[in-house]
């Protein structure tokens, strides 16, 4: 059987399945009484399947887990985490819309898309009316028009894009996919 086990000098408080590929699998999990592990219970599950189990525990990290047991016909099981944000955004602006609603959240990356948008244009325009700018880089006009041309295009998908997360409705009984963009 498929085990997850945590240091001894910690435990685990609370496990629940938050997410599954396939119901028809049959996922469930136990926590064991001296809550140092949780057992993985399944029908069968086939490649590319799978479940995301959330664990509310005293440990420190992730790392502090160990998953034991094997599944037949199944090459090493893989531990994914979350990827960390490559952009190098102040954390409190981070901390801020992570405890605001979801919906001024998506509101706020609207409006950025939108505001890129309008940068995205302003930029192109610029470059197309800077004549110091063509006589540096020896551009001929053809070029020259072929960026302007790209430059609206993108702005108005920044645009587009922009406008739809801003005025996206969500009917009501529905609030739990107010977390997903």
């Amino acid at each position: 059987p498929l085990k997850i086990h945590i240091d001894e000098r910690y435990e685990i408080l609370d496990c629940e399945i938050i997410y599954q590929k396939n119901l028809s699998n049959g996922f469930s999990i136990i926590l064991s009484e001296d809550k140092k592990s949780v057992l993985l219970n399944f029908d069968y599950f086939d490649y590319l399947e799978g479940l995301i189990i959330q664990i509310c525990h005293t440990g420190n990290s992730s790392s502090d887990f160990s998953l034991h047991g094997q599944v037949k016909s199944c090459n090493q099981i893989n531990k994914k985490t979350l990827i960390r944000n490559p952009f190098p955004i102040p954390k409190f602006i981070i901390s801020y819309l992570q405890k605001s609603e979801p919906k001024f959240t998506r509101q706020v990356a609207g409006w950025m898309m939108f505001m890129s948008g309008i940068g995205v244009l302003f930029y192109s325009v610029f470059l197309y009316f800077n004549d110091e700018w063509q006589l540096l880089n020896n551009m001929q006009s053809y070029n020259n028009l072929m960026s302007l041309l790209i430059g609206v295009i993108c702005s108005l998908l920044y645009f587009t894009i922009g406008y739809r997360i801003i005025k996206r409705q969500i009917p009501k009984g529905f609030d739990i996919f107010n977390e997903e963009f």
